[in-house]
This record gives C-alpha cells, sequence and structure tokens, in this order.
C-alpha cells in the first residue's frame, strides 16, 4: 500500500493546536534566549564596560572659498574630518601646541603629551550636526584635565596650521570652546535589547518549532489513517462512535476470527484485544428464526517489525484490525508495515489509533472533552438507550 501524502492536506488548526500543547516549551526556550542574548547585552555592554571617561566638545565655524552648499561646490564630511584629524600633520600641530601648554604650566598637557600619538587618535573625533560648516570635535580621556587640554590643542592647530594648510578653506573660528569636561554617558539600552531579544528569540523558537512538527511525520487524527494511507478508519478507542464502527465491520464481513494486530511495537495487541473484547459483547445471529450467539476468536499479533511471520497469521484470519500508536515519527515506520502487509497478501480491514491524545481530538473537532457535563449527558443518555435495547431483545428472545 502507497502512503499518499499529496491527498493529506495542510491542516492549520492542528498546527495549532500542537502549537498551543507545547506552548510552555516555547515559553521556556523564550526566556532561556531572553536570557542568553539580553544577558549577555547586558552583561557586555553594562557590567563589563570600562570607564567611558570625559569628553570636551569644540564648536567651529568653516568659511569656505565657495558655498558648501552649493551645486558641485567642495566641502568637507564627517568621515573626512574624521580621517583629517588623524592625519600626521594635524597630530605634529597638536603635539606642539601641547608642548608649548606644558611649558606654560597649563593643567593636563604634560600627562597627554606623554600617552603618546596613538591615544591622541583614539581620543579625537569629528561631526557634523547640522551644517557642513560646523564641524564639532571631541577629546575624550580618562582625566577631565586631560580632555580640555587635548581639546584646547585641537582648538589651535585647528584654526592655525590646518586651515592655512587648505586651500578650499579662507578661515575657521571657534564658536564654542572645549572648556568643560563631561562624563561621557554610553548609548548602552539594556531595556530594548531585552525585548529585542525576547522578540527575536519567540520568532526563532515557533519557526524552528513549526519546521520540527511538520517533519516529525507524525500521526495524531484518526483522519490521517484515511487521507495518508487509504485505510478504513474506525477512530479511537475512546471516540464516541468506536465501538458501533467495529460491530458494523464485524457484522459486514460476518467475522468469525478477528486479528488485532500491533501495527508498531509501541502498541500492544493483547492490551488491545481486551480493549476490544470489552467494547464489543458477544454478536448474535439469526438461525432458524431464532437468535443466536457468534462464536467469535480474537486473536492478538505481535506488530510484522517484530515478528515477520505474523502475516500467515493475519491471512488465516476473516477481520484484521490495526493498532496504530499516535504521536511522532509514526508514519514511516507504518509505511514500512503496510508495505510489508501488502506483499504478503494480508488486507487490513480497518484500523484505529492506539493511546491517542483524545484531549487533542476533542478540540479539533469541537466535540465535548471526556468529564464534562454536555459530554456526561449524551454517555448517560446513550446507556439508557443501550439498556433498553436490551431488554427488548431479552423480551423477544423469551417469547
Amino acid at each position: 500500500m502507497e502512503a499518499s501524502y499529496g491527498k493529506e492536506p495542510f491542516d492549520l488548526r492542528l498546527l495549532l493546536l500542537r502549537l498551543g500543547r507545547n506552548l510552555w516549551k516555547i515559553l521556556a526556550l523564550t526566556i532561556l534566549g531572553t536570557v542568553l542574548f539580553g544577558g549577555g547585552y547586558y552583561v557586555k555592554n553594562v557590567l563589563l564596560q570600562p570607564d567611558p571617561g570625559y569628553a570636551a566638545s569644540s564648536t567651529y565655524k568653516v568659511e569656505y572659498v565657495e558655498n558648501p552648499n552649493a551645486v558641485g561646490a567642495y566641502y568637507i564630511n564627517e568621515a573626512t574630518w574624521n580621517s583629517l584629524l588623524h592625519t600626521g600633520e594635524f597630530l605634529d600641530g597638536v603635539e606642539t601646541h601641547l608642548q608649548e601648554a606644558a611649558e606654560r604650566g597649563e593643567t593636563g598637557a604634560a600627562a597627554v603629551l606623554e600617552q603618546g600619538r596613538d591615544r591622541w587618535i583614539e581620543a579625537l573625533s569629528a561631526a557634523l550636526p547640522s551644517d557642513f560648516s560646523i564641524p564639532v570635535t571631541k577629546a575624550t580621556t580618562q582625566d577631565p584635565g586631560e580632555s580640555i587640554a587635548l581639546a584646547h590643542a585641537a582648538e589651535e592647530t585647528m584654526c592655525g596650521e590646518f586651515a592655512e594648510s587648505m586651500p578650499e578653506i579662507t578661515r575657521i573660528k571657534v564658536l564654542d570652546h572645549g572648556d568643560f569636561a563631561e562624563a561621557v554617558v554610553p548609548d548602552v539600552r539594556p531595556v530594548r535589547a531585552v525585548i529585542l531579544a525576547a522578540v527575536l528569540s519567540l520568532f526563532f523558537v515557533v519557526v524552528i518549532f513549526l519546521l520540527w512538527e511538520l517533519s516529525r511525520d507524525s500521526i495524531w487524527l484518526p483522519a490521517t489513517l484515511r487521507r495518508r494511507y487509504g485505510l478504513h478508519s474506525l477512530g479511537t478507542v475512546e471516540s464516541t462512535g468506536f465501538a458501533e464502527n467495529v460491530k458494523y465491520l464485524l457484522e459486514k464481513a460476518d467475522a468469525h476470527k478477528i486479528a488485532v494486530c500491533g501495527a508498531l511495537p509501541e502498541a500492544d495487541p493483547q492490551e488491545a484485544v481486551d480493549r476490544l473484547r470489552e467494547l464489543q459483547p458477544a454478536g448474535r445471529e439469526q438461525t432458524s428464526g431464532r437468535v443466536q450467539p457468534i462464536d467469535r476468536e480474537w486473536i492478538a499479533v505481535p506488530s510484522p517489525l517484530l515478528c515477520p511471520e505474523s502475516a500467515e497469521t493475519l491471512r488465516a484470519a476473516d477481520v484484521v484490525l490495526l493498532a496504530v500508536p499516535a504521536g511522532a515519527t509514526v508514519g514511516k515506520r507504518l509505511e514500512a508495515v503496510l508495505e510489508y502487509l501488502t506483499a504478503q497478501d494480508c488486507k487490513v480491514d480497518g484500523a484505529f489509533l492506539w493511546n491517542a491524545d483524545e484531549t487533542l481530538i476533542r478540540s479539533y473537532y469541537f466535540l465535548p472533552m471526556i468529564g464534562s457535563d454536555t459530554a456526561d449527558n449524551d454517555m448517560n443518555t446513550r446507556n439508557t438507550e443501550m439498556e433498553h435495547t436490551k431488554t427488548t431483545q431479552a423480551e423477544g428472545e423469551q417469547a
């Protein structure tokens, strides 16, 4: 028997129900991802972040030969400003002015001079917050006095040697001197990082769960036996119409010898036989105008995966019922069993799900849950009708 996955539509409702049943796992993995990524960001950027230091900012007015806002005019952008601040020519001017400041005894100049050019390159930066002609330089060190000294040296270099070396610039003047050093506030956003980590973790967990669920070849519904494998599905042992389905099948086939085969090792055929015997009272047949009990033999047959010789027993039976365990990673193994039974000329007359998730099935079909008031009322009604039928039959036999 060949499985037909193409006839099985994508079942969004079943997928969502499975998603809901595993919601606690999804939430747990989401929390774990949030702690790992959000916590990692917090540790790296907050707990392990070095002292950001102090920054002294200077604002300039650059007068170009041509209007920088005109079409085709020359101007210096932010990236070029940062490059120019780190050139040897500019750093030569900074060093000269730092030496002069140290000789005058200004606070911090001597300490900055000892740090060397590599530290100056790290400390100096430029930005264009608004206009091309209004650059801002920033000197950042671990000491407020050193930041101010480096900012003053950069200002003197910018307005002196640097402005004279640029033919496109008429002059540069300082609008706002770097006379104050403020503590640098790092751009760290732990709350946003944690929220982003939670959202991304939830997204990837759900996607991975959906891919995992679709790839597991699971069987959760009795209808899957019909859609995918073309089997006559009888339902589940706990389903409402299961006993009547089995009864109708046995009466239609006039079966006296019934083989119940566990499709996979997870299904215990003897336990399945015991349950079927409980649900199916001794059958009856009409003989010479009298109702006589039918002598039926129930045979528990192990899975062909465990005992390939069971095919001989199945061929000798009047009706073959297949107990298919519900769950994940069942589909391909069931397909292998059906292929073997087909090769052995064993006809499967009916199949039912064993150890099925009744809560999932009832939620899928919008059926009342077992134990609810509605389900109890329906069960009581059916029991009353069955007792009335048995009483009527008994009265007819006595007559």
